[in-house]
C-alpha cells in the first residue's frame, strides 16, 4: 500500500493510495484542471475519490468528477452539500459500515469539526482502509479536533497535525473554535499512543496550519513519541516532474 500526498493545507488537499491493483484519490479540493499536472497522470484513472467533507479545500473537483464517471464516495451530508447528491456516481457512505472498492474494504467513521469562522458542526468522515490485495491497512483522518475510536494495528497513518498550542497567540480571536476544529500536535501524539502501533511504518501529517503549525518540529515531535518514520505532507501543491 502506497500513500501519496500531492497538497495539504486550507488551500486545497489531494492525496491518492495504491495497494498494486486499486488505485484511489482521497479528497479532490484543487481545480480539476490542475489534478493532472499534481498527480502525474488523469483523475479518471481512479476508480473511486474518498471525500471527508464539503469544504472546498477537501471537495473543490467532485462534480468535475462525477461528470467524468469517477465514483465520489462521501456522507449524505456531503454529497447533498456539494450538489452531487442524485447523481448516478455519488456514493453514499455510512459511518461504521464498510464498503468495497476494488481491493480495498473502507470503514468511514465520524469526526469532529467545527467551521473555525461560524463555529457550526460540520458532518466530517475520517476512513479506516484496508486493503484485500496486500493486506494492509491504513488510517486517514483530517479536520478534526481529537479522534473518537481506537483503530486495529495499521502500516500506514494519514492523520491531521494542525497546530501547536504555543503557535497559537493568546490573543487569536478564532483560538478556542480553532482547538475544537483541527487536532493539535499534543492531542495527536496522546492518540498515537492510545493505539497500537506495532505494525505501523509510516506516519503522514497532513493539513498543517500555516500559521500555527511547524513542520520539522511537528515531525521531530511525533518520531520521538512514536519512534516511527514520520512525514509532513506538503502544504503548497505539488506537481509531479
Amino acid at each position: 500500500m502506497k500513500f501519496r500526498p500531492y497538497a495539504s493545507s486550507s488551500e486545497g488537499n489531494l492525496y491518492s493510495l495504491n495497494d498494486g491493483q486499486t488505485s484511489i484519490l482521497i479528497e479532490c479540493g484543487v481545480p480539476y484542471n490542475e489534478m493532472t499536472g499534481l498527480i502525474g497522470y488523469p483523475p479518471t484513472s481512479f476508480m473511486a475519490c474518498l471525500v471527508s467533507h464539503a469544504h472546498k479545500d477537501h471537495s473543490k473537483s467532485v462534480k468535475e468528477l462525477v461528470r467524468r464517471g469517477v465514483a465520489v464516495c462521501c456522507s449524505e451530508s456531503t454529497a447533498r452539500a456539494t450538489g452531487i447528491l442524485n447523481h448516478s456516481f455519488s456514493v453514499v457512505l455510512e459511518p461504521e459500515r464498510e464498503t468495497r472498492i476494488g481491493t480495498f474494504d473502507v470503514m468511514p467513521f465520524e469526526c469532529q469539526h467545527l467551521d473555525v469562522g461560524s463555529g457550526t458542526r460540520i458532518p466530517c468522515f475520517g476512513y479506516l482502509i484496508r486493503s484485500r490485495d496486500d493486506g494492509e491497512s491504513m488510517v486517514f483522518a483530517t479536520d478534526t479536533f481529537y479522534l473518537p475510536v481506537k483503530f486495529p494495528p495499521v502500516q500506514i497513518w494519514a492523520v491531521e497535525c494542525n497546530w501547536a498550542t504555543d503557535l497559537v497567540p493568546l490573543d487569536c480571536p478564532y483560538r478556542d473554535r480553532l482547538f475544537q476544529s483541527h487536532m493539535g500536535l499534543h492531542v495527536l501524539i496522546d492518540a498515537l499512543r492510545q493505539n497500537d502501533l506495532t505494525r505501523c511504518r509510516e506516519i503522514h501529517l497532513i493539513h498543517i496550519s500555516k500559521s500555527h503549525g511547524d513542520p520539522e518540529m511537528f515531525v521531530k515531535e511525533i518520531e520521538a513519541a512514536t519512534g516511527i518514520p514520520t512525514y509532513a505532507a506538503p502544504r503548497n501543491i505539488r506537481r509531479v516532474s
